[in-house]
């Protein structure tokens, strides 16, 4: 009988852990989309500042900051280079090949 309650309980405490381990990468998943969302933020006020459009007229077409990313301001569109610590980058004045492109159901 006691083995019977000792595997029981053991069986309680792996499963416990494993829901733990879940529930934590979970949260560290949440957390990261998190903390690319606000450098996305920053990186597309930063457009708009140098450029003196508003921040809602700049348009990205990814939702974390990416190498080769293009963004969109002043009817134009730019592909983004960024150096290797993401603190700096240029803009590569590029093409979109299919200019039906829609936001939030305008063209």
């Amino acid at each position: 009988m006691k083995t019977r309650w000792r595997d029981v309980g053991i069986g309680l405490l792996v499963f416990s852990l494993v829901l733990l381990g879940i529930q934590t990468e979970q949260y560290l998943k949440v957390s990261d989309q998190q903390s690319q969302a606000q450098l996305l933020v920053g990186f597309m006020e930063g457009i708009a500042i140098d450029h003196g459009v508003q921040v809602r007229d700049v348009m990205v077409n990814k939702t974390s900051l990416q190498d080769g990313m293009i963004v969109r301001f002043n009817e134009e569109d730019y592909t983004v280079h960024l150096n290797n610590d993401n603190n700096s980058f240029t803009l590569e004045r590029t093409h979109i090949i299919d200019h039906g492109v829609y936001v939030n159901g305008e063209h």
